[in-house]
């Protein structure tokens, strides 16, 4: 309860929303099953939580609580991270 108050209190639906808004265009977070994050994705949420000022972990959890990680299958990034989209 102590955990939940205090990220609440660092970590306010508009101080999160801005910092979406900042490093990842205001859209969700995505991860994928089994709690796998793109290595990109891996340095955004790093940056959040070093400009929010709280651990990496702590930003997720309140990202799971505010309704704002997106889950997908894991074959998709699998599809993606072994055959990704050729560029022309």
């Amino acid at each position: 309860m102590t955990n939940r108050l205090g990220a609440a209190v660092l970590m306010p639906p508009f101080l999160v929303g801005r910092a979406l808004k900042k490093y990842n265009n205001g859209q969700p977070i995505v991860y994928y099953t089994e709690g796998v994050f793109a290595p990109d994705t891996k340095i955004r949420l790093q940056s959040m939580s070093d400009a929010l000022g709280v651990s990496y972990s702590a930003l997720i959890n309140r990202l799971r609580e505010l309704r704002l990680l997106e889950c997908r299958p894991i074959e998709e990034y699998i599809d993606h991270a072994l055959f990704p989209k050729a560029s022309i």
